[in-house]
């Protein structure tokens, strides 16, 4: 280790905005400390890096610019070299970390050629000095250095005369080489999300929400380190011990709330200051222009004005020259018309459509009319729009709405309209919470409205003010081509569009890319989505005479970026050099969100070219298909990368996603397949069609596991079957082979006669299809999907999977006892009344009895149907439900029990006219627990039994172990005897450890229910905590169960099972693909 050291009098009270920077330039250090080596803050510079053989101190600067005789920089080299007077013995080295670019300075000497002098200081130092002399460059950094006119101060013109303009080239080297320049480093606002990464890879974390909570804990002990006086030493123990910490106390909460909130002030009171300097500076140069500052309220209301409009002209440059943007930009007429949407003001509305419906456009149109009744109506509420990257950098979005009209006004008199753009964007640490805040600031702020826009996303789906936006009318869809192309839609025009093209355009973002490709191209239209975009991308790129090939790298890693960092915008000079952002900004392609901060003006731009980069390594999928958040942030690419590319592209992207989690990957294959492929294309030979569909089944076998036993075709090795395949180029028709002869491939063409119903039988092919695949490239993966789909549709239209589960086996032996017990009663044998509820119980020896004759028969191949468990078509439906009989009768046997007793509480009140008038309400409330808890239990065994690689995406079964939380609504006195009584409730996660549990409560029509509503805003809070891997797919949903007739029937634990199965499953899957109901009763 190196020796004791002389420290620097120093201490950190630099401006906040650098003293976070310097805290998270301490953190990453920190956690890249090898063994033996350790950090002390404050001692020789910011940061002092102790290893073996030597130290090197390091300075921090978050600025605007930087050179070499910038007063910092040159404070720096004279720190440095007053160190190493100071400490002769020691190893010394200096590392000087800059956010800044690097600028140039005036009258460089002519060696230079042009480049700025820290630029040769870094080249001498890594000896890449080129055709340049080392000594004349040398030279020409002392007289750079030494012609600085920046020191008033003594000593320090002492130092720089001595040591640096009076030293010869050796010392000079020698300083030279000890000390870089780390310019362009990581912006305060991304090293921190790099911080984030590197604790979830040095720990194996895969929830982000888990990294981000150790960050903050770091943070604050080193942020209350720095406060310290004394050794400040930050070592590899250190770390372990706060990485090991329990959670923040509500203390350290509020300190690190309170810097958050202060660094984003101060950082605003910069920018502004930044303008106010650009002002006056083009005042003083005489030419009476100046930007809008934050003044007065009518130029702060004019600035936000045209950033408004200019943010909606920005998202067209993309697709028209800038006449027709502006012209567009100011047409309302050719979008949903504001009237329409049925915004409910004073409430929490979010606004949801698909991609490229025009959620921003909308969101911008409503906040210029909000500026505008702002500018007029003193009463106005006041309005403030947030894009994803700023409304989500705050905790709470209260924080980030308060920042934003900083002087405007008191939002608690006067009301917020509030537009948050970019709810999808945003990871679900953010989001899962953002309803309830947005809910709960309407409510503390009067007048108050939000607005989110979002596309379609599973946290949503139990949101209630969801505003759907509708797509283009026919009609309207022309209009807007015409205005954007300046051409009249003719039939002629019009004729030969494919139908994926005829429903792309009902978005307006599609119209518009058509109507930039008709200006180009009357002739050849183009065929899909995909094409679209494609031309769109080559098209703009032309238009500012840039190669594409030649930024192809840099538009992808911006968009790599900008998912990562959920839509924000990125720091110029962390993708390009200034020359070639201009070149990127000139094409419209790109924008520039603030000085230098850039992002797509599109999101659908950032996910196209995210997608573009997995097409040329498609290996990347790997380094997050294990992870949820991860996952979730690529959708859409991967959406359109499914919809797009080649089959083997996509095998080779969805296969490490489908082994991990299979449902994700139906999700995204069913999404890709429905709008965006190419309509007329010929299929390959049988051959080809049939091994494709071969590499998919396969896929999904691996990684639906046990499920693949009853939704895949495969053999009793586990082998998926071979595939017959019969194809005329345009039309496929498959079956699989289940025979038990050995077939010589895996894929042989299918025989003329295979869907004929008796050679089918005969010749041993199944699970056959006949139809037009989709239209995409990788239609296999969707064929397969259907094949799947089929196989589950049939298994679930009866409750019979085979489950070892007590309530489900209690359930079937009961009705299929009352099966025979009516069949006993038609046939005389039997006296018992059947009352379907009220049966308590009954004799083993007559069901004994009756089963004994049932097997005989069917030895004599006789068969004898019980009505309601029996299937003429399926004869394996009576049969489960007679050996769940059996199971319960032997069970019974044992115990010596002569008579089977009914699950449930039966009624206990006479003269009812409905079932559940029958029951007393602790006789409802008791047979509601047993039931519920039962349903609870199964279906946590059906889901883990078949389902389990689903359950991450399965709504219920991936709450559970769960608190089911509920409250009985009876119905008023005086009511219709149709009205019933529901029961309302949700799930509380218990730990993975606990078993199921319901907690009834009744309350009356109409009564207050705050208590039970916040309780269940709670219990959503827990999801994040006892859920976490998984909370990005999963929500706390809100139930409502009407306790109708077959509530008080033989299974009502089954049919709830069967019920959320299927919910869970159309989740996954989709709409119209499962019987609507199993059949329970």
């Amino acid at each position: 280790m190196a020796e004791d050291f002389k420290p620097m009098n120093r201490s950190a009270e630099a401006a906040i905005r650098g003293y976070v920077y310097q805290v998270d330039v301490t953190i990453e250090r920190w956690l890249k400390l090898d063994p033996n080596e350790y950090l002390e803050l404050e001692c020789g510079e910011d940061i002092d890096h102790i290893f073996e053989n030597g130290r090197t101190t390091v300075q921090v600067k978050d600025v605007k610019s930087n050179t070499l005789t910038l007063l910092s920089g040159l404070e720096s080299i004279i720190n440095f070299v007053k160190n190493c007077k100071a400490n002769p013995s020691q190893n010394l080295y200096f590392l000087y970390i800059t956010t800044a670019s690097v600028g140039k300075e005036r009258n460089l000497p002519p060696i230079f050629r042009g480049q700025p002098s820290i630029e040769i200081w870094e080249q001498i130092r890594q000896d890449c000095l080129g055709d340049i002399p080392q000594n004349e460059a040398l030279i020409g950094i002392r007289d750079v250095l030494c012609n600085s006119q920046k020191y008033e101060e003594k000593a320090n013109q002492n130092v720089l005369r001595d040591y640096i303009c009076n030293a010869n080239n050796d010392d000079l080297l020698k300083i030279v080489h000890r000390f870089q320049w780390l310019y362009e480093n990581l912006s305060s606002d991304s090293i921190g999300h790099q911080i984030i990464q590197m604790l979830m890879k040095k720990y194996d974390l895969i929830e982000e929400v888990k990294a981000k909570e150790l960050y903050n804990r770091l943070f604050i002990y080193v942020f209350k380190a720095l406060t310290r006086s004394g050794v400040k030493r930050l070592t590899i123990d250190n770390l372990t011990e706060q990485i090991e910490c329990p959670k923040l106390s509500c203390e350290d909460e509020s300190l690190l709330e309170l810097v958050n909130q202060v660094n984003i002030r101060v950082s605003k009171l910069e920018e502004d200051v930044y303008d106010l300097g650009g002002r006056v500076s083009n005042l003083e140069k005489g030419n009476g222009k100046y930007d809008d500052n934050l003044i007065s309220q009518p130029e702060r209301l004019e600035k936000r004005k045209l950033l408004c409009r200019q943010h909606f002209i920005e998202s067209l440059r993309v697709f028209v020259d800038d006449d027709t943007a502006i012209k567009l930009a100011n047409d309302s007429s050719i979008w949903t018309p504001l009237s329409e949407l049925n915004l409910r003001y004073g409430e929490v509305n979010f606004l949801v459509g698909d991609i490229g419906i025009g959620k921003t456009a909308i969101a911008l149109r409503i906040y210029q009319e909000a500026l505008e009744k702002f500018e007029i109506d003193k009463d106005a509420p006041i309005p403030v729009f947030l894009e994803s990257g700023a409304w989500c950098q705050d905790k709470y979005i209260k924080t980030s709405i308060e920042n934003a009209i900083y002087g405007w006004g008191n939002p608690e008199e006067r009301g917020v309209i509030a537009i948050l753009d970019g709810f999808d964007q945003v990871g679900v640490e953010i989001t899962s919470d953002i309803p309830r805040q947005a809910n709960l600031l309407v409510v503390d702020w009067d007048k108050t409205t939000i607005i989110i826009t979002s596309r379609s996303i599973r946290l949503l789906d139990n949101i209630e003010n969801k505003i759907h936006i509708p797509q283009l009318s026919e009609k309207q869809s022309y209009e807007l081509i015409a205005k954007a192309s300046g051409l009249a839609m003719t039939a002629m025009i019009c004729s030969g569009w494919t139908l994926a093209i005829q429903e792309a355009i009902r978005y307006p973002l599609f119209a518009l890319i058509m109507a930039s490709y008709l200006k180009q191209d009357l002739v050849n239209s183009p065929q899909s989505t995909g094409e679209l975009l494609s031309w769109l991308v080559d098209d703009a790129l032309r238009r500012s005479k840039v190669e594409y090939v030649n930024y192809e790298s840099l538009l992808q890693q911006l968009a790599l970026q900008s998912i990562e960092n959920g839509g924000q915008g990125i720091r110029a000079t962390d993708i390009a050099k200034s020359n070639q952002i201009k070149l990127l900004l000139d094409s419209g392609l790109v924008v520039a969100r603030s000085r230098d901060v850039i992002s797509f003006p599109l999101q659908i731009l950032d996910e196209w070219f995210a997608a573009k980069s997995l097409e040329d390594n498609p290996e990347k999928v790997r380094e997050f298909a294990n992870n949820p958040q991860q996952l979730e942030k690529w959708r859409f690419s991967l959406t359109i990368a499914v919809a797009t590319f080649r089959f083997d592209i996509v095998s080779k992207m969805l296969q490490p996603i489908v082994e991990i989690f299979p449902a994700f990957v139906v999700e995204l294959v069913i999404r890709a397949s429905t709008r965006w492929g190419r309509k007329e294309r010929q299929l390959p030979t049988f051959y080809k069609c049939g091994q494709q569909i071969q590499t998919a089944m396969q896929l999904w076998a691996k990684g639906l596991m046990h499920l693949a036993e009853i939704a895949i075709p495969i053999q009793n090795d586990g082998k998926v079957c071979p595939i017959g395949v019969k194809t005329d180029g345009i039309r496929l028709e498959t079956a699989w082979y289940v025979g038990t002869d050995l077939l010589d491939e895996d894929v042989v063409e299918l025989p003329e006669e295979w869907d004929d119903d008796f050679y089918s039988k005969r010749l041993n092919w199944r699970n056959g299809t006949s139809s037009d695949p989709s239209d995409e490239s990788a239609w296999a993966w969707r064929w397969t999907i259907n094949v799947i789909f089929r196989n589950l549709s049939d298994r679930l239209k009866y409750p019979i999977l085979p489950v070892d589960s007590q309530p489900l086996i209690k359930e079937a032996a009961w009705r299929c006892a009352l099966a025979i017990i009516e069949y006993r009663r038609r046939k005389r044998i039997t006296k018992i009344k059947l009352n379907w509820w009220g049966i308590e119980h009954f004799s083993i020896e007559e069901i004994i009895e009756t089963v004994f004759e049932i097997e005989q028969a069917a030895l004599q191949n006789i068969d004898i149907t019980l009505s309601d468990i029996s299937d003429l078509v399926d004869i394996n439906v009576q049969a489960y439900f007679l050996k769940q009989l059996k199971i319960e009768i032997y069970y019974l046997l044992e115990k010596n029990e002569t008579i089977m007793h009914s699950m449930y509480p039966v009624p206990d009140i006479d003269g009812g006219k409905r079932l559940w008038q029958l029951y007393s309400n602790a006789q409802l409330s008791l047979r509601v627990k047993m039931v519920y808890k039962n349903a609870l239990d199964a279906y946590q065994e059906i889901t883990h039994t078949w389902f389990n690689q689903l359950i991450p995406n399965m709504q219920v079964s991936a709450m559970l172990p769960a608190r089911l939380v509920g409250i009985i609504i009876m119905p008023l006195p005086d009511r219709s005897l149709l009205d019933m009584p529901y029961l309302d409730w949700f799930l509380e996660p218990l730990s993975k450890n606990s078993e199921n549990e319901v907690e009834i409560t009744f309350i009356e029509r109409g009564a207050d229910r705050t208590n039970y509503d916040n309780r269940r805003e709670l219990a959503s809070n827990k999801i994040k905590l006892l859920r976490s891997k998984y909370a990005v797919w999963i929500s706390n949903y809100w139930h409502k169960d009407a306790l109708d007739d077959d509530f008080f029937l033989h299974s009502p634990a089954t049919k709830l099972a069967y019920s959320w199965l299927q919910k869970d499953l159309v989740k996954i899957f989709g709409f119209n693909t499962f019987p609507r109901e199993t059949k329970t009763s």
